[in-house]
């Protein structure tokens, strides 16, 4: 939990940071929010995997569920820069601005399910591994929530 919070601390600092800068590039915004991403993912696929060692049945799921979504998440990151960087000369700065801006929205909405159904999950589970699964997805949703409100908040 504190390492979740150490990383959650840390990101918020750097968007701050960022925040700082004079001219919006909604390019460089979604490239560094990627960057942002993989690290995440890396980080819970690795804490994840130790996880899986633990004596605990509800960790080890919440560990697999760490190392499920940062899979995903790591995926939709490699997608997200590639296709940032291809857009860039290609796509008006607005329209990717827009884009993006949608993207987080929407996913800003399905993150509150995510830990919807993790709460669930976590609460009225019937055995540890209902319960670890739902920490695990509350854990990951509650930094994607994070994530995709700072950043959508910043393409305002």
């Amino acid at each position: 939990m504190k390492f979740i919070k150490i990383i959650l601390i840390s990101f918020l600092v750097a968007v701050a940071v960022q925040a700082q800068t004079r001219e919006y590039d909604p390019f460089r915004h979604a490239d560094q929010a990627m960057t942002v991403l993989t690290g995440w993912s890396v980080g819970s696929i690795a804490v994840g995997t130790g996880m899986l060692f633990m004596p605990n049945t509800q960790v080890q799921y919440a560990g697999i569920q760490n190392i499920a979504w940062g899979a995903i998440d790591l995926g939709i990151a490699v997608w997200g820069k590639k296709s940032t960087q291809k857009n860039i000369g290609y796509k008006p700065p607005e329209q990717q601005r827009q884009e993006f801006q949608k993207a987080l929205w929407i996913n800003g909405l399905l993150d509150v399910a995510y830990i919807g159904v993790g709460y669930y999950l976590y609460k009225h589970g019937k055995n540890d591994k209902l319960k670890g699964t739902g920490a695990g997805i509350v854990a990951q949703g509650g930094f994607l929530f994070v994530f995709d409100w700072v950043n959508f908040l910043k393409t305002l």
